[in-house]
């Protein structure tokens, strides 16, 4: 049951990290693993979007800009957490 952080931390590790990907294999704890990722990185996405939605707010009434602006969001978001969690 991993959300996209998760399975892309899994990924990584696949990919980048085999030994530390057939240590926690063989431990058990490959499953754990990715779950306290996707868990941690869901709170940082969700603070990277808050704060930014805090210097960058919400227009009221411009439906496109809101939607440019939530996609803007997301992305930065997915960036920083992809670099600072998933890729280390």
């Amino acid at each position: 049951n991993l959300g996209k952080y998760g399975l892309l931390r899994l990924s990584y590790v696949y990919e980048q990290w085999p030994g530390m990907y057939r240590e926690l294999l063989l431990t058990g704890k490959l499953a754990q693993h990715c779950a306290n990722i996707d868990e941690t990185a869901l709170q940082m996405a969700e603070k990277v979007r808050a704060d930014y939605l805090k210097v960058h707010p919400m227009p009221e009434e411009d439906v496109m800009e809101r939607i440019r602006l939530s996609t803007q969001t997301q992305m930065i978001a997915d960036e920083i957490v992809t670099y600072q969690l998933i890729c280390i």
